[in-house]
């Protein structure tokens, strides 16, 4: 009886969300600019201190905050915090050149890969989601930026911890695509390196295009561009992956294609991804299923992602390196 008195507590109001809505529906409506405070935990130094509420201009939805001795000036400041925070991740996705001031109308780098690459619409919403909301955890986790955060923040070219957050994050994403590369000896995030090839014939053409590309990720603002990208093309493979997520160097070289192919690609022409990597996993299905032999006559996961440890073979399918 105690443990279903227990259980029957609701959970508070930020832990949960109306029937009606779901956290996707919730997240979009932060997209679009529609911040609910009510959807952050409330700021309290005291825990008994008592609940109150304000009105916040750009919402019908009340705010909670708490009457504890630091004010309530100073809990509606610490929410708005949070609310900047949020935002400036958020445009840290914008797309290059868009106007971040139009409310839900700037396309995302998400958007970009989703029509590049033919990616399913709900795999977006779902990357996009769970990128942000780990951002902010990222985020929030280190604010106030302590004086070695800021130091790490500055030597890095930083000026605001979002940024920071996404250097971060994309470092530790990235960090056994970066071995692989090394292992098969070729060079990480090659941006439309196909077309710069395509043109040996014009002097120091690939020359021009590596010191590009090597002033690009020392500049820290194209440097946040370039790795938001990455992030959204490799949240998304993953997400529509299944299970060639068992193999994965084979998806650090699907990711390493596109990237290098960017340029080359026209969408009108291409398959969904999904109908991209269906026969390959119908080869898996194929081979797993054959009614004789074991290991050492039928291939699984690991023999086929060993293909991909091997350097000749990437850089003979790259069309060379």
């Amino acid at each position: 009886r105690e443990m279903a008195q227990r259980t029957s507590v609701p959970a508070p109001s930020w832990l949960t969300w109306p029937e009606e809505d779901t956290s996707k529906k919730n997240f979009i409506d932060v997209i679009e600019g529609r911040l609910i405070s009510d959807g952050l935990p409330t700021i309290r130094s005291n825990p008994d201190s008592p609940l109150t509420t304000f009105d916040d201009e750009r919402s019908t939805d009340p705010v909670v905050v708490s009457t504890s001795p630091r004010g309530k000036a100073d809990d509606a400041g610490q929410l708005l915090e949070y609310e900047t925070i949020i935002r400036n991740i958020l445009r840290l996705f914008r797309t290059p050149g868009s106007s971040s001031g139009r409310v839900g109308g700037s396309p995302t780098v998400f958007e970009e890969m989703v029509h590049k690459f033919r990616f399913q619409e709900d795999n977006y919403l779902n990357q996009y989601e769970d990128v942000v909301y780990t951002l902010i955890s990222i985020a929030l986790r280190d604010y106030p930026p302590t004086n070695e955060t800021t130091r790490a923040m500055r030597d890095r070219g930083f000026s605001r911890l979002e940024e920071y957050a996404l250097y971060r994050y994309h470092w530790k994403l990235f960090k056994n695509y970066r071995r692989w590369c090394q292992y098969v000896n070729i060079k990480p995030f090659p941006w439309g390196e196909n077309k710069a090839k395509a043109g040996k014939g014009l002097t120091g053409a690939v020359a021009a295009f590596e010191k590009d590309k090597e002033k690009q990720r020392k500049n820290p603002k194209t440097l946040l561009q370039l790795m938001a990208r990455e992030i959204a093309l490799w949240k998304l493979m993953w997400g529509e992956s299944a299970n060639l997520r068992h193999c994965p160097e084979m998806l650090l070289f699907i990711f390493h294609w596109m990237v290098k192919s960017w340029d080359d690609v026209d969408p009108a022409t291409l398959p969904t991804f999904i109908e991209t990597i269906t026969p390959v996993i119908n080869e898996f299905w194929e081979e797993m299923r054959r009614a004789q032999g074991d290991h050492p006559v039928k291939m699984n996961y690991e023999d086929f992602n060993e293909i991909f440890h091997k350097a000749p073979v990437v850089h003979r399918w790259l069309g060379g390196v």
